[in-house]
């Protein structure tokens, strides 16, 4: 469960994108009516000769759109929270921003295999989710698609898919290069593909379940921008000496953490990157010439021991720095 903190943290920021997007974004006053070519299921859709669908007035549990829609527009379906189920058509192209966000009754996801496009926050907060299919032909997957999706366990990609795969559940880039989502409910132990190379920015926010985190090989990985926000069970991270990059806040509230190595390789570690990391409290810290942001320890109570070559770069930010570290 998301804390209220959280949740309210989440809602802030899915508002905040709403707010941007819908101002750049038309609603007609007077929809116009459905278009005769496209026979609907549903007497209460409104779709237009374009054969995107505008809105949508009803409130079934089960919902069946008809072949002939090609877009979901902008917030259609978002807040429908009686919706249960919903059969996308296979004429499907593009699903825009918040087109189902906050949906959260919806079970399950199949994105048929001629959408090419999945809006900001399209899945957003569909807090009852439990799996999602992609299909062959997705090129576009925006940021926090599935954001707020608590209960996530599994994602899934057709294999003719030629730009993305799934393995163990999680979205990755098609040679599995770049982790792009982590399910929400993941298991407590995850090994990382052994092609990864890096982490993309919120891959694992709110990973709650998420103990220890693996990866096989020697090939180095780069981890961005709030990739592990919010996991705030997470303990122990094997690969501390592969990473050669570390983004801002990149581990932010992950309140168990308690030990952390900054290996060798690593040329660059961004602001706030343990902001609120409660009980960390030894860095060892390898790398001698290091690019630090601002207050990257930030929010961290803790008295933190920082083991590191007096010369280096974080002796000198610890000398400045020193409210609650200890150069060692």
């Amino acid at each position: 469960m998301f804390n209220s903190k959280k949740t309210k943290s989440l809602a802030l920021l899915a508002n905040l994108i709403f707010g941007a997007l819908s101002s750049s974004t038309a609603f007609a006053a007077d929809p116009p009516a459905v278009s005769s070519s496209l026979p609907s299921k549903e007497t209460s859709l409104v779709i237009d000769d374009a054969g995107t669908l505008k809105s949508y007035q009803g409130n079934s549990s089960k919902v069946i759109l008809p072949e002939g829609i090609k877009k979901i527009a902008f917030g259609t379906f978002k807040d429908r929270k009686e919706i249960e189920e919903i059969t996308l058509p296979q004429s499907l192209e593009t699903i825009d921003d918040y087109a189902f966000y906050s949906c959260t009754t919806l079970k399950e996801i199949n994105i048929p295999k001629n959408v090419k496009s999945i809006g900001c926050l399209a899945f957003g907060d569909c807090e009852s989710c439990q799996n999602i299919k992609i299909g062959e032909g997705l090129e576009l997957l925006k940021k926090f698609a599935f954001l707020g999706c608590k209960n996530l366990k599994n994602i899934t990609v057709e294999a003719k898919n030629p730009n993305f795969s799934s393995y163990q559940g999680i979205l990755y880039s098609k040679d599995f290069s770049d982790l792009k989502i982590c399910p929400a409910s993941t298991k407590k132990e995850l090994t990382l593909h052994a092609n990864t190379r890096s982490i993309s920015s919120y891959a694992f926010q709110g990973c709650e379940n998420l103990e220890k985190i693996s990866k096989n090989g020697n090939k180095p990985i780069s981890i961005y921008d709030a990739a592990f926000q919010d996991c705030k069970n997470l303990k122990y991270i094997d690969f501390e000496n592969k990473i050669d990059f570390i983004g801002p806040g990149a581990f932010t509230n992950c309140t168990a953490l308690k030990k952390f190595t900054i290996g060798k390789k690593v040329r660059s570690i961004g602001s706030s990157v343990f902001l609120g990391c409660s009980s960390l409290e030894n860095i060892i810290v390898k790398a001698k010439d290091l690019e630090i942001g601002h207050k990257i320890f930030e929010s961290c109570s803790q008295m933190i021991s920082v083991l590191a070559d007096k010369n280096s770069t974080i002796a000198n930010y610890v000398k400045k720095h020193s409210k609650n570290l200890i150069l060692k």
